[in-house]
């Protein structure tokens, strides 16, 4: 037996004893009609839904059905609402949507996903074994993903809006003591990688930064390096530009035990442009090939790596001497010098990130002060 239309917009199957709702959302973009229909065992509560939806449509706060999936919706996203993002951040968005945004939420609709289907997704990348940090990536780029399909009208509340968070684990960093510094340092000298370890040991640099950094932006006579381009690895490419942030452009003081390694690669690299002639690659890189092209970031950490199996020197990260560097920098300098030299934003964040040593230093000075009082 076919519907019975007992009201506007409701209908009666007496066969299978439902009540149809036919909530009309107007016309979308093309002028077509947008409906949706919802079933109720009772009139009452049929009557009642209608009732709420058409005051929620005089209200305007009602969400028009759309048959967007979650891949659509984050392709615009990505290509929209993050269009100015750094390629490197953007390059992070990219494999998080392909690897496993888009292969767990497959061709779902928008509209349909819901705080439970997040909660499960948050477990199924925890189950494939990445960690609670990876995990937190995940949670901030999809908050970001359907807060912004709020606010454009295509959900009517994001899914994520009462999910906290998941934990974050402090990050486990390696560093080196200042006799394994020592070590090291006497270890390195006359290795191409040299002048990597010295940067990145003895004032702080990044990765990047050391890869990125030309001739030009070096100043022997005075002593001192300005910071202003970087060298980072995106998958296949490798993109030039500006450093991580604005305060990371920074001029830092060479230590005068770089001084006569810089003088010797300089010296070399004059050597160099008039072996290879034409052929060399005049761009100006401190740390390159004997032709000049520039080392890969990537290349600089497997020889790293290789240099301290080779030596038989405990395993660090090569970042990681970055990190030496701020450990022992904050036990002998203020704060504040220290955060300038690494490029920070702020002292905090370099207080949390050296906090176990700072808490050293915090002993040390108490430690003086009892050593006088008690002589």
């Amino acid at each position: 037996m076919a519907r019975k239309a007992i009201a506007k917009n409701i209908a009666y199957d007496e066969q299978r004893k439902t009540y149809y709702v036919t909530m009309d959302y107007g016309k979308d973009e093309k002028g077509k009609r947008l409906k949706k229909v919802e079933t109720f065992k009772e009139l009452k509560e049929a009557k009642q839904a209608l009732k709420i939806f058409e005051g929620d449509k005089t209200k305007g706060v009602v969400v028009k059905p759309v048959k967007e999936t979650v891949k659509d919706f984050c392709e615009y996203w990505l290509e929209f609402e993050k269009s100015g993002t750094r390629q490197t951040t953007k390059w992070g968005y990219v494999n998080i949507l392909k690897n496993h945004v888009y292969v767990y939420f497959k061709n779902k609709e928008l509209q349909k996903v819901s705080k439970q289907d997040i909660h499960r997704y948050m477990v199924w990348l925890t189950d494939k074994g990445l960690s609670s940090n990876t995990v937190c990536k995940h949670y901030t780029l999809l908050k970001d993903m359907f807060s912004s399909a709020e606010r454009a009208g295509k959900i009517f509340v994001s899914p994520l809006k009462t999910i906290k968070p998941p934990k974050k684990e402090k990050p486990k960093t390696s560093i080196y003591t200042v006799e394994q510094v020592k070590v090291l340092l006497e270890k390195v000298k006359g290795d191409r990688i040299e002048l990597p370890v010295r940067l990145a040991v003895s004032m702080g640099l990044r990765r990047g930064e050391i890869c990125g950094l030309r001739f030009k932006n070096v100043n022997l006579k005075e002593k001192y390096i300005d910071i202003v381009e970087s060298r980072v690895e995106i998958g296949d490419s490798i993109v030039e530009g500006g450093v991580k942030s604005d305060f990371s452009e920074r001029q830092i003081e060479i230590p005068d035990s770089l001084i006569p390694v810089l003088e010797r690669i300089k010296a070399e690299q004059k050597q160099n442009k008039k072996d290879f002639e034409d052929d060399y690659y005049k761009d100006d890189f401190v740390f390159c090939w004997a032709d000049g092209r520039p080392y890969r970031p990537n290349f600089l950490s497997d020889l790293f790596s290789d240099f301290l199996k080779k030596h038989e020197l405990p395993h660090i990260r090569f970042h990681d001497l970055r990190h030496t560097f701020g450990s022992i920098a904050v036990l002998n300098a203020p704060l504040r010098e220290v955060s300038k030299a690494m490029g920070h934003s702020r002292e905090d964040f370099t207080d949390k990130v050296y906090i176990k040593d700072l808490q050293k230093t915090k002993r040390v000075a108490v430690n003086a002060v009892d050593n006088i009082l008690n002589v």
